[in-house]
């Protein structure tokens, strides 16, 4: 399975979410800005989970939104029905219970037989 965690839809909208500072400079140098994961997650077919966090200060929850929307072809039967989400969680802060819970249902759904 797939786990992301703070995840974007591209580079490009990451810089621009931080345009005129030096991390959006950093990030608009460093990558090209084709390299989309939006792009590479509608081809995806595995099983996924995805958290983000409406209070997260790095990554805009509207970019999270919009990798969650292209994962249209996961496998239905061992995803999460929906981004796990909280609205009070900092970008580096650690793991709430909410978030531990939630993946470790997710990764025992998902494990081998026999595991």
């Amino acid at each position: 399975g797939l786990i992301i965690q703070s995840g974007w839809s591209n580079y490009k909208e990451v810089a621009a979410a931080y345009a005129g500072t030096i991390l959006g400079w950093v990030v608009s140098s460093m990558w090209e800005p084709t390299m989309s994961s939006e792009e590479n997650m509608k081809e995806y077919k595995g099983c996924y989970y995805q958290y983000h966090s409406t209070a997260d200060e790095w990554i805009p929850y509207r970019l999270a939104e919009k990798l969650w929307a292209a994962a249209s072809k996961v496998d239905k039967s061992c995803s999460v029905a929906e981004m796990i989400t909280e609205d009070k969680t900092l970008h580096d802060d650690a793991m709430t219970t909410v978030q531990k819970d939630s993946l470790k249902a997710f990764v025992w759904s998902v494990r081998p037989a026999g595991f």
